[in-house]
């Protein structure tokens, strides 16, 4: 258990050089430089992000045709717009609260929640591995 906790601070002391950050934190590297928006930072990010989960998306659909039948593309559609019409209330809202808030109560609540995780993975309360 401890090698894991270790793997894992491991990869934070490689991610340290600028070419393997991120696209979050290499367009955070960015803000004073060029352009000093956090909106554009946050709306950046999440457009980086659209091809991603939709390539996933359809993977996974693909990898699990077999389960579909044509009665069930009414139900994906619903399903579709309904994702689609919340994700995108959510990212509009969050967009909004980075442009007028800072990241520090975020930031110590992912620390938190950070050493959350590693206690209860140290002390075998949780196991975190894949199934």
């Amino acid at each position: 258990m401890r090698a894991s906790v270790g793997r894992a601070l491991w990869a934070l002391v490689l991610m340290q050089s600028g070419d393997k950050r991120p696209i979050t934190s290499a367009l955070q590297s960015l803000q004073g430089v060029y352009f000093t928006d956090n909106n554009l930072i946050a709306a950046g990010s999440m457009i980086v992000a659209v091809p991603t989960l939709v390539a996933a998306g359809a993977y996974d659909l693909y990898k699990h045709r077999a389960a579909f039948s044509a009665d069930d593309l009414e139900m994906l559609a619903v399903g579709l717009v309904a994702a689609f019409v919340a994700a995108f209330v959510c990212v509009r809202w969050l967009i909004r609260y980075v442009a007028t808030h800072d990241f520090r109560w975020f930031a110590w609540y992912r620390i938190a929640f950070g050493l959350v995780v590693l206690a209860t993975a140290y002390f075998g309360w949780v196991n975190w591995t894949a199934a």
